[in-house]
């Protein structure tokens, strides 16, 4: 509104112009005020539902109710040159072919009623306005209002007469104003909603900003967890064999247990930044199974123990008597538990405590395809949690910046891969705290407990017999982590081919036929979809089993078997002595 705290020049020539006094003098007609509320309710029906059109409905309602041959509303604005004009933003009647045109402002009837602050009437403007010589309407009288705002007249709104027997007075005067009113309202509204609409446009940049922000951090984590996995792989193979070559117990047996240790948590710091991309991604999937929840326990407790018994600190464990099957994704319960041991063992002094806990109290009447939950508690008494973090420890990267033990690591992950994994099982997860130096509790609850469908152990695990020996072939562009497992499966009795490429795979199956392939996805040159699809096509390789080996966060292992069906497995890189050893086994 700034444009109109200047007040108009008033020039002595437009003097004769100005009628303002006659509006007084002549007869009042008499008020039609059914009329003009009616008009009014059109006016404000315009406002709510088509603010973009109420300038021209009011310019039609001031022609009506003054019985005028034309309206219109003009408004402040700075033209091109830099100087304030009016301009005709709407037109009514014999006027409505000059919409959009322009005026002086110190050069018309407008800026004279601006000058003066209040209605004026104007005898043959023509005569005495530069700005109107040129037009072929010849103007009897012409009544104009000051359109009022907050920080100034936003312009004028007004009426013409181009017949003599058309007169304006004091009613016209009235009503003139009250619609100009209602413009100044209608032009606010319509100045919040553009403001608004701006603030909209602009926290749509901003979330569209932090969303590619976000995506691109993603990008960046799923990136650096898939280049920290290759080198894992060979140093993890390698130290494995350096383990089982080294006979004798001394330092250098130390040495290698030492190295294990920490390849170990390391791989589980990036086995975390990799499903907290995948389950960014959407692409983390459950495979459930039936599995003797004991032995998911015994797992996760596993990957802990050697930690425990380094740091001094004492585990007990409390399970159900009986023994309970789950259905449920055995590997990813595992991982729940074992993320929950691995943050009370780090935040737990040596020669505290450490409890775990599960009850899966089954009726007598469960029958089947009924789940029952089941709940595991993990208590230490360690560091605790302060209260301004509890409200936070499921987010992401989410740490207590005052937590005097550091030595452990983490990456603040952990608890948020937790949240996620129970979720995707239907249950729940809760953290709880007494405080600073208190310990911490946390406890999941799964609906996962069923009647058991096993006759002789746990149809989830693979029965440990002894593993036959098999050709192995292994396609992948990453030498040492071949390397590093070729010496493994060599040292188990296996028959193991390398390739760095699909050209160099095909070579090597002149005179070999595997039991089972290991292929790399991401191969520069002939990619492992189109290297196994050629492999599938030979007869001397209709028995043989194809594992896809992918290191990407946006692949899943059900996608990789799907896709045109290439694969009848996936492995995510690293791949463990472990896992090949499993697969070898299912053979």
């Amino acid at each position: 509104m700034d444009l109109s705290t200047r007040p108009p020049v008033l020039q002595p020539r437009f003097a004769p112009s100005i009628a303002t006094e006659s509006l007084a003098l002549r007869p009042r007609r008499t008020p039609d005020f059914a009329a003009e509320i009616e008009c009014f309710h059109e006016l404000a029906h315009a406002l709510a539902t088509s603010p973009s059109s109420v300038l021209d409905a009011i310019a039609g309602v001031a022609m009506k109710l003054c019985n005028a041959d034309s309206a219109g509303v003009s408004l402040i604005e700075v033209a091109n040159d830099g100087a304030r004009c009016f301009r005709w933003v709407t037109t009514a009647g014999q006027c409505s072919p000059f919409a959009g045109a322009s005026t002086p402002i110190d050069d018309s009837p407008c800026g004279v009623t601006l000058a003066l602050g209040s209605p004026q009437l104007f005898s043959r403007p023509q005569r005495h306005f530069d700005c109107l010589h040129d037009s072929e309407l010849e103007v009897v009288e012409s009544l104009v209002v000051p359109i009022p705002g907050e920080k100034g007249p936003w312009g004028t709104l007004w009426v013409l007469s181009q017949k003599e027997s058309v007169t304006f007075d004091a009613e016209h005067s009235r009503i003139l104003t009250s619609l100009a009113s209602f413009v100044g309202v209608a032009l606010k509204v319509e100045e919040a909603r553009a403001a608004a609409m701006l603030r909209a446009l602009e926290t749509q940049a901003l979330n569209e900003a932090l969303h590619s922000a976000d995506e691109r951090k993603n990008e960046f984590i799923a990136m650096a967890a898939h280049e920290m996995r290759h080198p894992l792989a060979p140093i993890a193979s390698a130290l494995q064999t350096a383990q089982r070559l080294v006979t004798d117990v001394g330092p250098l047996q130390a040495a290698i247990a030492i190295a294990i240790r920490q390849s170990s948590r390391l791989t589980r710091l990036v086995d975390d930044l990799f499903d907290a991309t995948r389950i960014n991604n959407g692409k983390l999937s459950l495979r459930p199974v039936h599995a003797q929840l004991e032995n998911i326990v015994e797992d996760a407790l596993d990957s802990v123990r050697s930690d425990i018994e380094r740091l001094g600190q004492s585990l007990r464990v409390c399970l159900p008597p009986m023994p309970v099957t789950v259905f449920a994704d055995a590997a990813r319960i595992t991982q729940i538990i074992a993320n929950l041991l691995s943050n009370a063992v780090r935040y737990t002094p040596a020669g505290g405590e450490i409890v775990v806990t599960v009850n899966a109290a089954l009726p007598v009447n469960l029958v089947n395809e009924e789940f029952r939950d089941v709940s595991i508690t993990v208590r230490d008494t360690g560091i605790g949690i302060p209260t301004s973090v509890l409200p936070h420890v499921f987010e992401m990267f989410a740490q207590s910046p005052d937590s005097p033990i550091r030595s452990g690591g983490g990456l603040g992950i952990g608890l948020a891969v937790v949240k996620r994994l129970v979720e995707m099982h239907k249950g729940t997860v809760e953290v709880s705290s007494a405080g600073e130096g208190k310990g911490t509790t946390c406890m999941v609850t799964l609906p996962i407990a069923c009647v058991s469908t096993l006759v002789n152990g746990s149809a989830g695990d693979v029965p440990t017999v002894p593993t036959l020996a098999r050709k192995v072939l292994l396609v992948d562009d990453d030498i040492d982590s071949l390397e590093a497992l070729r010496m493994l499966l060599e040292l188990d009795g296996h028959e193991v081919r390398v390739a760095f490429s699909g050209t160099a795979a095909v070579e090597k199956l002149d005179d070999f036929t595997p039991d089972v392939a290991f292929i790399d996805i991401h191969m520069p040159g002939m990619n492992g979809y189109e290297l196994t699809q050629m492999l599938r096509s030979r007869k001397d390789l209709q028995k043989t089993r194809f594992i896809a080996l992918t290191g990407s966060a946006k692949i899943s292992s059900s996608e990789a078997r799907a896709k045109d069906g290439h694969f009848q497995n996936c492995c995510v890189k690293p791949v463990s002595a472990e896992r090949i050893a499993t697969i070898l086994q299912s053979l």
